[in-house]
């Protein structure tokens, strides 16, 4: 009996060290972005990202600028060849280019297959895995949308990406993306987005999306 309760122990350690949990990233990872996978082969280790030289991921975006509550779209590309070719974990935010320690900037909205937005500092300011049994690749596209309003200069995308438990690449940057129209890109003529109609603008497309969906279920029901 005391074997079987040790190997639980020892099972539970392993799974709740990983970053590559089915559910996604925990939440203490939010900053430091380095998961602590236990080292099974040394009791108390985790075991150590793989060299940024051997890196198989570009971040790669939609655009190269952007203006206050504009979607950027994001994927992460590989380099790889094989069955393996995608990535099953991750971790990925939008921060300031000038300053990491701001935190999460913006938020993340339809989250594709297999993923999930994360609260960080904020609602939907990150994207992790859902799950890790399938695997990701550059048709696993990410929307980021920048807040409003903005101001808040421009921004790099950063990420850690798990191709497995045991191989797992920190610090995944892609080109910085600026900010244009606004105080803070030094312009001096700045585009004035109304957020609130903005907001308002949202919320209607909702709510139509809504309607359109009662009609048609009441639809099938009549035929």
């Amino acid at each position: 009996m005391k074997s079987i309760v040790c190997c639980c122990g020892i099972w539970f350690t392993v799974i709740r060290g990983s970053f590559a949990l089915p559910g996604g990233a925990p939440s203490g990872a939010c900053n430091t972005f380095t998961p602590r996978h236990a080292d099974r082969d040394n009791a108390g280790s985790f075991i150590s990202p793989q060299s940024s030289d051997s890196l198989p991921y570009e971040i790669r975006l939609s655009k190269s600028n952007f203006t206050s509550n504009e979607v950027v779209r994001v994927w992460i590309t590989v380099t790889r060849t094989g069955d393996d070719s995608g990535y099953r974990g991750f971790l990925l935010q939008a921060r300031s280019s000038a300053s990491f320690d701001n935190g999460p900037l913006g938020t993340w909205q339809n989250p594709p297959a297999f993923t999930k937005t994360m609260d960080c500092s904020g609602d939907s300011d990150a994207m992790t895995h859902s799950e890790v049994t399938n695997v990701k690749n550059e048709d696993t596209v990410f929307e980021w949308k920048a807040p409003c309003p903005s101001d808040i200069g421009d921004v790099v995308f950063t990420a850690t990406i798990a191709q497995s438990r045991e191989r797992f690449w920190l610090n995944v940057t892609s080109d910085v993306i600026a900010e244009v129209g606004t105080a803070a890109s030094g312009d001096d003529e700045r585009e004035t987005v109304d957020c609130s109609k903005a907001t308002r603008n949202d919320a209607a497309l909702a709510a139509s999306i809504f309607v359109a969906l009662v009609l048609t279920y009441e639809l099938h029901r009549m035929i």
